[in-house]
């Protein structure tokens, strides 16, 4: 979802969905590993997948889900002051979302597969 948004030019929408693609491919290795999580913070998750799963992230994959893990809000609801989501949003940022994204799920694939 989050490469057809960003394909279609929706920036807000894409950077959302990045965030949940890593939230919910965590989630899937944790399930994988017998362990429910409810969190929605990437960096928690990642928590969770070191103490309970016994899995080390490499470094790129916790600074990937550092840099994912505000978009989970802030991609969908204005703060009291500040911008509309839209305006937080341009290809540069979006593109990098994307990667983030992308190496946090290339990270989780093969640990599913393995098994």
């Amino acid at each position: 979802m989050a490469h057809l948004a960003a394909g279609g030019g929706f920036l807000a929408p894409t950077a959302f969905h990045c965030q949940q693609a890593a939230e919910k491919a965590l989630k899937a290795l944790l399930l994988f590993h017998h362990v429910e999580a409810r969190e929605h913070s990437l960096v928690e998750l990642l928590d969770y997948v070191h103490a309970q799963a016994r899995l080390e992230p490499p470094p790129e994959v916790l600074t990937a889900a550092r840099k994912l893990d505000p978009h989970y809000i802030q991609a969908r609801y204005p703060g009291p002051r500040g911008p509309a989501p839209e305006a937080l949003y341009d290809e540069v940022i979006v593109k990098e979302l994307v990667g983030c994204a992308d190496e946090i799920l290339r990270w989780v694939e093969p640990l599913l597969a393995s098994q």
